[in-house]
């Protein structure tokens, strides 16, 4: 990662998840765009298919990709500040019903979002290291894959006059420092939920410096952005820094402890 990139606030979660929602939908349409060709050999001249089979067990894919579709929309219409009652209107349910049927896909996101890996991954064979949408993992990769694929399909009769813009990710949200401050402090909780999966675990060094040195550097936004430094925003920073020192000098005793053991 760049100096640049470590300097820009992490999206915000409703553009993460808006970013799932356009991925699947654009997943969605390519495999659409797959039905409307008509080969030269698909059709006999006695009316018989050969290849129907086929297509129907294609066909069959789509309910479930419609599926991943809209929950993908609820999601992000829940981390956009939508109330369950209004979800439910959009989709002509009970806000009970609504609720019900994908409460678990938000929560179970909101989890991923502050901890993208699977608790636990040892790098064995078989497991699945990532439980965050790749979307929403890897935004930035995501929304320059997106406006290229907008680009590719966009209509030959647009106005191609205009300014360029890209249609995807300038049209993306990054948090501002103190709510970048909650965020991180919600990353630093999950870390030490998903330790408790283990009774003697603690929540890996690297991963605690990782979210330390986040904290700090949004403590530095905020004292940035002000005439006159707070002394809430001092006491911040000195707690930060203090913190972010502590760990990387637990991060180097253990880094020579693991040396001195691999060199017996």
């Amino acid at each position: 990662m760049s100096d640049d990139e470590k300097e820009l606030s992490p999206f915000t979660e409703a553009t993460r998840a808006r970013l799932v929602l356009a991925a699947e939908a654009a997943e969605m349409a390519d495999y659409l765009r797959g039905f409307v060709g008509i080969s030269e050999h698909e059709l006999r001249a006695d009316g018989s298919a050969p290849l129907a089979g086929s297509v129907v067990d294609e066909a069959n894919r789509l309910p479930g990709m419609a599926r991943r579709v809209l929950e993908a929309a609820v999601v992000y219409a829940r981390l956009g500040k939508l109330t369950w009652e209004e979800v439910g209107a959009a989709l002509d349910v009970t806000r009970q019903s609504a609720q019900e049927r994908f409460d678990e896909a938000v929560d179970r996101f909101r989890t991923e979002l502050l901890s993208p890996e699977n608790p636990g991954y040892t790098g064995e064979f078989g497991q699945i290291r990532w439980r965050l949408h790749p979307a929403a993992r890897e935004p930035e990769q995501t929304a320059r894959d997106l406006d290229d694929w907008i680009r590719t399909h966009r209509d030959h009769h647009e106005d191609v006059d205009e300014p360029e813009v890209a249609p995807v990710s300038d049209g993306l949200a990054r948090m501002d420092p103190h709510a970048e401050l909650r965020w991180h402090s919600d990353r630093a909780h999950q870390q030490w939920k998903d330790a408790a999966h283990d009774a003697h675990a603690l929540p890996p060094v690297e991963d605690r410096l990782e979210v330390a040195e986040a904290v700090l550097g949004a403590w530095e936004k905020i004292a940035a952005a002000e005439t006159r430094v707070s002394k809430a925003t001092r006491t911040g920073l000195e707690h930060a820094r203090r913190t972010v020192a502590e760990l990387r000098a637990q991060l180097d005793t253990e880094s020579s402890a693991d040396t001195t053991r691999s060199s017996r």
